[in-house]
């Protein structure tokens, strides 16, 4: 995923794709896509698959903090996105992380880029 910046932090950032609905629980199976940004990564391999993220409109907002905390911040963008009546697509929410993910998730230093793919809106 790249070489490490002179701060020794790995210099690409990668992706979250997290699929949720409000009847999730801490117990819940969640499906989680993990997209790594690798240059030259070629075609389809066993154990991964190769595919560009297509371009969207998106509701963002950028997280700086610790991880314990970024949930609340998702929480916060999804609620933001109903009150501007931004009609987004079910409870899918991505997480670009952008600092921070060679550090424990108390670390501070996290920041992460928070994305809830938009519908099209209707003119």
């Amino acid at each position: 995923v790249g070489e490490p910046d002179n701060s020794g932090r790995l210099s690409l950032p990668w992706t979250a794709v997290l699929f949720d609905d409000a009847a999730t629980t801490p117990d819940t199976v969640r499906r989680i896509d993990i997209w790594v940004p690798i240059e030259g990564a070629g075609s389809n391999q066993p154990g991964y698959s190769v595919r560009d993220i297509p371009h969207e409109n998106v509701a963002f907002m950028i997280h700086r903090g610790p991880m314990t905390r970024l949930d609340d911040s998702v929480l916060q963008l999804f609620t933001w996105a109903e009150q501007k009546q931004l009609p987004f697509r079910a409870r899918v929410h991505r997480r670009v992380y952008l600092r921070g993910i060679d550090g424990p998730p108390e670390d501070p230093d996290w920041e992460a880029e928070l994305q809830i793919p938009l519908q099209a809106m209707r003119s």
